[in-house]
Parts: structure tokens; C-alpha cells; sequence
């Protein structure tokens, strides 16, 4: 399956669900920004795809959000439900991780690169001072993660 027809699928799927507007889906060039080793050695290049990849001013209302991503012609998906809840002291949310193969793929390279992504994105968004920020990193870093066997469209 190539992108453009998973961010169809996916689109569709938000589209007929009434609950769709409080999910958030990064498309699949997103992951790609923030994982590929031709993007990687040139940071510029990186800050750019991502700012074109803007979030919306809502993310962190946002009960789920949604990044798919394809590694040797296998798609996974990881799913931040609660997110949300982000924004409290105790946040309540959950990484999932959506990989029918199980362990095909090497999901920490993407699974950091998309929370470091999205905590820069929190701290410039509620303009976190400098002495707040490890505080709020740690929160981040706290998030449990849970690996799924299960097909995304369950999360849908």
C-alpha cells in the first residue's frame, strides 16, 4: 500500500466517524521527516519538512493523534490516546504501538523522534519557561508505551 492511499484510507475513516474531529492524523510523510537519514543529515532541512507539517492550534485538545509509518514495506502505527491529558501534572494518555508483525520494526527511532517533536512543540506552543522544561520533558518521558498486535483500524 503506498501513502497516498493510506492518507486516503485514513481520511475517510475520520470523515464518516462523528468522533473524527477530536483525532488528529499525522500523514505519512510526517514520520518520514522525522526518521529519514537523508533528512537527518541535513537539519535545516528537517526543521523545514517539519514546520510544513504544521500541527493544528488544537493538537493538545485532541483525545487521540495518529502517525503511520512504513519501514521495509511494512506499515505501523503509533496511536497517542489521552493526549489530551497531556497538558495536566498527571497526564493519563497512552502510546500504543500498532505492528501486526510484532517486533518487525525498530519502533524507539520513530517513537522518539515523534515525542521529541511533539514536547518542542508543546513548550513553543504554551511558551514553557526554561525552568519548567525538565518538568515537563519528564512528563513526556513518562507516557507508558504498549505494543498492539491488532490491525489500526481498531483505533479508528
Amino acid at each position: 500500500m503506498n501513502d497516498a492511499l493510506m492518507n486516503f484510507y485514513v481520511y475517510f475513516k475520520l470523515d464518516s466517524d462523528p468522533a473524527g474531529h477530536s483525532i488528529h492524523y499525522f500523514e505519512t510523510s510526517y514520520s518520514l521527516a522525522l526518521v529519514d537519514p537523508n533528512v537527518e543529515s541535513n537539519p535545516n532541512y528537517r526543521i523545514r519538512m517539519l514546520q510544513e507539517k504544521r500541527v493544528p492550534e488544537d493538537l493538545f485538545d485532541r483525545k487521540k493523534i495518529f502517525l503511520p509509518y512504513n519501514e521495509r514495506n511494512h506499515w505501523s502505527g503509533l496511536a497517542w490516546v489521552n493526549f489530551h491529558t497531556m497538558k495536566d501534572e498527571t497526564p493519563k494518555s497512552k502510546i500504543l504501538i500498532f505492528d501486526s508483525l510484532k517486533n518487525y520494526h525498530n519502533h524507539v527511532k520513530v517513537l522518539d523522534a515523534w515525542k521529541t517533536h511533539i514536547y518542542s512543540v508543546y513548550i513553543s506552543k504554551f511558551n514553557i519557561p526554561e525552568d519548567e522544561k525538565k518538568k515537563i520533558r519528564r512528563r513526556f518521558n513518562s507516557v507508558e508505551i504498549i505494543r498492539c498486535c491488532e490491525v489500526c483500524d481498531s483505533l479508528l
